[in-house]
């Protein structure tokens, strides 16, 4: 039995709101880091494989560049935006 009503309305309805789209934000932003390394680490394997280089070493290197990348940065923030404005867009309708 829940104590917290289904409908509630006030300040525990939007706080959870708030947690819905902030979680939103968050997963948007854990996908765009899964495609933003995959297609990274893609283009070092071919990249390794035109020079002959194999194993982990070969790609080491594109770590530090990826993670200083203003563009990296800019896209997973638009990421986390549009995972929060949308998920925030569908909290607020029900």
């Amino acid at each position: 039995m829940s104590f917290i009503p289904q409908n509630a309305s006030g300040p525990a309805a939007g706080s959870m709101a708030l947690l819905k789209a902030v979680a939103g934000g968050l997963v948007s932003l854990l996908f765009a880091w899964i495609v933003i390394v995959s297609a990274d680490l893609w283009k070092a394997k071919i990249i390794a494989a035109k020079h002959g280089a194999t194993g982990l070493g070969a790609v080491s290197g594109g770590w530090t560049l990826l993670m200083r990348s203003p563009v990296i940065v800019l896209v997973l923030s638009a990421a986390f935006g549009l995972g929060f404005f949308f998920i925030a867009r569908l909290a607020g309708r029900h």
